[in-house]
């Protein structure tokens, strides 16, 4: 990865313990894990496109409504970390192809909650069936260890950014003080 050549003096004064000026793109954490993501990706669309005519953001959210109760909108936005408007557009399809629901939520009738219809969970069941072997298939060149460690990795990750991105919309709403 990550070659003798190019590794950093150690005298280096920084306060940050990479000196970032020698890096290639592909030494980057961040532009590795876009790469794969996108890698992983097209391999899905090929599967569920084929079999089943679905694109990835609509394979992605008929999977996190058959995993989780009846959501609203805003929590399937971000339990997915889509776009609003993609995820807007993404339900409508769904629930014109008849496998989603909405019904307004019994304590506010402003806030839609949606969930899969019964022709949404018999698709759910045809393709978790798949997206579990592939899972395996892929996972497979990992040991036991190194699947623990990526899983505590990416979640060690995922609770920083998400905190860094809670940090963001809090300055963003909070007014400038002259």
């Amino acid at each position: 990865m990550i070659s003798d050549d190019n590794a950093p003096s150690t005298d280096n004064d920084s306060a940050s313990p990479y000196n970032l000026g020698w890096l290639r793109m592909d030494d980057f954490i961040t532009y590795q894990v876009v790469v794969l993501a996108q890698m992983f990706g097209r391999e899905a669309t090929r599967t569920y496109a084929e079999k089943w005519g679905l694109s990835l953001p609509r394979y992605r959210v008929l999977t996190v409504l058959g995993k989780l109760p009846p959501v609203s909108l805003l929590e399937l936005t971000s339990h997915t970390q889509m776009d609003k408007g993609q995820i807007s557009r993404v339900v409508g399809q769904l629930e014109d192809d008849g496998l989603l629901a909405r019904e307004a939520d019994a304590n506010d009738g402003r806030r839609q909650i949606l969930s899969l219809t019964e022709s949404g969970k018999e698709l759910f069941r045809q393709t978790i069936e798949v997206s579990e072997i592939r899972q395996n298939e892929i996972l497979s060149v990992l040991t036991g260890d190194e699947l623990e460690a990526l899983k505590n990795t990416l979640n060690k990750l995922s609770g920083h950014m998400r905190v860094r991105l809670d940090d963001e919309k809090t300055l963003a709403a909070t007014p400038d003080e002259d």
